[in-house]
């Protein structure tokens, strides 16, 4: 999920554990430990612009990582607070749940995250909720915001944080159930199109749960469209070729193999010019929803230059537009 959103759910796991011993200390401490999986980031000029792609969201977002960093964490900050009543245990456990609660909202998302690190490198991907969602946020930055003028001892704080982070796990659940039905009636319309297929994915577009990009992988490409849960019509879906031959010279090359994993099967090649464009199709074009042409949010160009693959990100050169999200709005409500 984005910064903010992990940000305030950091602050309210801290208020949960110690807002009652520590206040608005323990809102500052656990928003510093829902932030700290995502500083990975930082790191990204060590690595490669692929190898990045996969080291994000990797060993910093496991279990393991929450349950090392915690401690330790957990005695620094009894060290600056030596006159405070909470011992470091006390406070390892407010590091250990803003920390953990990090990847655990991620995994909800369709980035992929490595929970299971260093034990199996299988990265976990619900697809429920797109990465920005306001109404998972806004409970949480709301009483989080509200916490921060009222006393520790006001009785009206634990009830205020309990009742955002009530309110943002009901929309997580109901996410999760929405996915589930609207895989249902994807899976219900493939039947009736008769079409055969070897596995399908849906994910939500920007800031909803309504309208959700769907893929479906058949032998030699994908079909790629769009589903609301307003929709009247049939589902509607373009056919894009995979064209993976084009990869064969190049997939003995580590580069090659991190993307192709990274995108878990579903990416589609095509040449261009002399060189490559690896598309993942995960992510969708970027105005998918009016326009399937438009690039992708995730595009890798490959220069086969002297036998090596030689691969850089394609940035999207155009971003979205208010006239973009008008059409998103209506397409949501299933125009």
């Amino acid at each position: 999920m984005d910064s903010v959103t992990q940000f305030v759910l950091g602050a309210a796991v801290g208020e949960a554990v110690l807002g009652k011993r520590e206040g608005k200390k323990a809102l500052l401490w656990g928003a510093v430990g829902g932030t700290i999986p995502d500083l990975d980031v930082l790191f990204n000029f060590v690595y490669s612009e692929v190898d990045a792609l996969l080291m994000h969201r990797g060993f910093s977002h496991s279990i393991v990582f929450a349950m090392l960093a915690a401690p330790i964490l957990g005695y620094l900050i009894s060290r600056l607070y030596r006159k405070s009543e909470t011992s470091w245990i006390g406070w390892s456990w407010l590091f250990f749940w803003s920390i953990f609660t990090h990847p655990l909202l991620d995994i909800f998302t369709n980035y992929g995250t490595g929970l299971w690190l260093p034990f199996s490198d299988f990265r976990v991907a619900l697809n429920t909720i797109f990465v920005v969602d306001p109404l998972y946020t806004l409970p949480l930055l709301i009483s989080c915001l509200v916490l921060l003028f009222l006393s520790r001892k006001n009785a009206w704080r634990t009830k205020i944080n309990h009742l955002g982070l009530l309110l943002s796990s009901v929309y997580l659940i109901f996410t999760v159930v929405n996915k589930l039905q609207v895989d249902s009636n994807i899976e219900s319309q493939l039947s009736q199109q008769k079409m055969e297929y070897e596995s399908f994915m849906s994910a939500p577009t920007p800031f909803n749960n309504v309208l959700w990009s769907v893929v479906v992988k058949t032998d030699g490409g994908f079909h790629t469209g769009y589903y609301s849960v307003f929709d009247k019509q049939p589902l509607s879906l373009d056919y894009l070729p995979q064209q993976s031959d084009l990869l064969d010279d190049l997939k003995s090359q580590h580069e090659v193999n991190q993307l192709i994993k990274f995108s878990k099967g579903y990416f589609a090649v095509r040449q261009e010019s002399d060189n490559l464009v690896l598309n993942d199709l995960r992510f969708g074009p970027l105005k998918g929803w009016f326009d399937p042409s438009s690039e992708f949010v995730f595009a890798f160009g490959i220069d086969q230059k002297r036998g090596q693959a030689d691969i850089k990100r394609l940035v999207p050169t155009l971003s979205p537009t208010e006239a973009d999200f008008l059409r998103l709005v209506d397409r949501m409500w299933g125009k």
